[in-house]
């Protein structure tokens, strides 16, 4: 009896184990695919979407301080700027990430462009895993490259952040190479 109780234990310690990696194949099959509504289902939109306005807010914040230190006339411009654009990332990032734009993001590695269309099946999307692991016992992470990424040595990686919320695993924070796409 206590060998099927152990073996029991450690059926589901694999299954637990395993989960996650799974949980981020499904994502990137959704992905690969287009499925809007799988990843509908397999996403925390609200932090999400929290998680790239605050990563813009940071990088805007660090610019209005930079003209801030470097003061004249132009500076009163720079925060009144910085205050508008910060209205125009929440707009622009509640409209961007969604199922669709989500997987642009994933599959080009930053959000689609004006007047770019929605994607269609990226059958061949097979990005780099850098690394993935366990954060804790219900947070795992993940640092991938997209496939156009390769063409281009020293491109960041994306970041992606998985938790597990009842017995689902869902991704909660996608991390955006911010000082990359400030640039363009």
């Amino acid at each position: 009896m206590r060998k099927k109780i152990y073996l029991g234990a450690l059926a589901v310690l694999a299954v637990y184990a395993v989960s996650p990696y799974w949980a981020l194949y499904r994502l990137g099959a959704a992905v690969r695919d287009a499925d809007t509504a799988s990843l509908e289902t397999r996403v925390d939109w609200v932090s999400v979407r929290q998680g790239i306005k605050d990563d813009f807010g940071a990088v805007m914040a660090a610019r209005m301080s930079k003209a801030q230190a470097e003061g004249g006339e132009n500076s009163g411009w720079a925060i009144l700027g910085a205050a508008i654009g910060g209205k125009m990332v929440e707009t622009m990032v509640d409209s961007m990430v969604t199922p669709a734009g989500l997987a642009v993001m994933l599959q080009e590695g930053r959000p689609k462009r004006a007047g770019t269309s929605q994607p269609a099946s990226a059958e061949n999307w097979d990005p780099d895993v850098e690394w993935a692991f366990f954060e804790g016992p219900a947070s795992f992470s993940a640092e991938i490259k997209p496939p156009k990424h390769r063409a281009e040595p020293g491109r960041p990686p994306l970041r992606l952040r998985l938790e597990l919320q009842g017995l689902t695993w869902k991704l909660t924070r996608l991390v955006l190479p911010m000082d990359e796409m400030m640039k363009d």
